[in-house]
């Protein structure tokens, strides 16, 4: 990440001079940047709180995005265009259809408990897993 993508999040208007790696011993009196149009320079421990939750929104919409691939790519198994898609025939007066959407139902929800457990855990202090290591321990559905 860099410190540009962080002073932008803190919605700060500064003109930086190069493009410095963010690092959590880095101090703003060390990076080339000047605070314009009123912005004030941020103490360090804004800055890396900042960092901190930037890094972390970063994380979730890369597990938000590996769950609706994971939705998606089960989908598809069954020819289906989306999770929407699939979900809408749970109610369907063709039993294969209304089998394969209620089996998919069914399963998205334990995905979405199980996503939500991690989530937990992590806000807990328990280190994040991997993107890997998180669609892995997700539930499986195997088709009947």
């Amino acid at each position: 990440m860099k410190t540009s993508n962080v002073l932008s999040y803190m919605q700060l208007q500064y003109v930086l001079r190069g493009e410095p790696d963010y690092s959590t011993e880095q101090s703003l009196n060390d990076i080339d940047a000047d605070f314009v149009n009123g912005s004030n320079q941020p103490t360090d421990e804004a800055y890396h709180a900042a960092a901190s939750e930037y890094k972390n929104n970063i994380l979730l919409d890369e597990y938000r995005q590996a769950i609706k691939q994971l939705l998606y790519d089960k989908a598809q198994e069954k020819d289906y265009d989306s999770e929407q898609s699939i979900a809408s025939y749970a109610t369907s007066t063709n039993e294969d259809w209304k089998s394969e959407a209620q089996q998919f139902v069914q399963w998205r929800d334990t995905v979405y408990e199980y996503s939500l457990g991690v989530l937990s855990d992590v806000q807990a202090g328990v280190a994040a897993p991997s993107i890997d290591d998180f669609i892995s321990g997700a539930p499986v559905l195997e088709w009947v």
